[in-house]
């Protein structure tokens, strides 16, 4: 068994990421994967918030806790790139890029900062010990879906500013 998720950049699908029921992962090779991305659904035009993340498992979870459109990139790399696209459609979004801890430091994924920089969006760091996980997947699975729509919606509401959560009738 396969799961088969296309990747999709400007309107085109440029390539598959194929993942194994051992969560092996693939992709075709020499296919195009800078700015190339995966949702489970399109995008809303208006949407508030849009959450960008690099795992499918990851951006699912997000999205079965809040709600919220979701973005995989499939790899830290294409986090900025895929962040832009994003930030150019949706200039009013509130884009939140989930980062994953980094192993050694338990830090967030240096990728995922300077995406989060690059667009003016959130950073969202899931507060895991090393036992735990490193994803807010690992979050959810540890945590479940309530305590991770909370973590993420304090993360946002103390990052944003008050007029922006009114201006996109989010209070």
């Amino acid at each position: 068994d396969i799961l088969i998720l296309p990747l999709t950049r400007d309107g085109q699908t440029v390539s598959v990421e194929m993942i194994d029921y051992q969560g092996r992962k693939s992709a075709l090779a020499r296919a195009p994967r800078t700015r190339a991305y995966w949702t489970p659904e399109p995008i809303p035009q208006d949407a508030h918030v849009i959450a960008i993340g690099e795992g499918m498992a990851t951006v699912l979870s997000v999205h079965h806790a809040t709600g919220w459109p979701v973005v995989a990139t499939f790899g830290n790399s294409n986090l900025e790139p895929v962040s832009q696209q994003f930030r150019a459609s949706h200039p009013t979004a509130t884009l939140v890029l989930l980062a994953d801890l980094q192993k050694d430091t338990r830090e967030p994924d240096p990728h995922a900062r300077k995406a989060a920089d690059t667009v003016k969006g959130i950073l969202a760091t899931p507060d895991l010990n090393s036992e735990s996980g490193k994803d807010w997947n690992d979050y959810a699975a540890t945590n479940g879906p309530e305590a991770t729509t909370a973590a993420l919606t304090a993360i946002l509401d103390t990052r944003r500013p008050t007029e922006t959560l009114r201006q996109n009738h989010c209070l």
